[in-house]
């Protein structure tokens, strides 16, 4: 049964001295699944897994219809979130918040960018 997955092919995207992992997990889904537009920017639907073996966009979850992305903090004290923002920071060069979702693995990230270039660089990432 294909279900669009392919073996993992990890790349390294960095920036101001940290490395991030990214690995493209489903390459054959829409990473446009993820976004919407509004007013100020494009939301991101999230799924975090906290305390990974790395940090870095898995790659986008075909059923959940959401970016995964990996962290390595534990999810106390806001680390996990301050981490997940740093990464998609990094990662969109401009800064991430979240919306939704702060004490929940599932949330919402608000980028200051119009959806194409948010799923531009989706796409260039995974």
């Amino acid at each position: 049964m294909d279900i669009g997955h392919e073996a993992s092919e990890y790349r390294k995207v960095t920036g101001e001295g940290k490395v991030y992992h990214i690995s493209a997990v489903c390459k054959n889904v829409d990473p446009g699944v993820v976004l919407r537009e509004v007013d100020g920017g494009t939301e991101i639907d999230v799924s975090v897994s906290p305390n990974s073996s790395y940090s870095g966009i898995e790659g986008v979850d075909p059923w959940r219809k959401r970016l995964v992305v990996r962290v390595k903090a534990m999810p106390k004290d806001g680390r996990a979130n301050k981490e997940l923002c740093d990464i998609l920071s990094n990662v969109f060069s401009v800064p991430a918040t979240v919306i939704r979702g702060q004490t929940s693995r599932t949330k919402t990230i608000m980028v200051p960018l119009d959806s194409e270039s948010v799923l531009a660089i989706i796409e260039g990432a995974i």
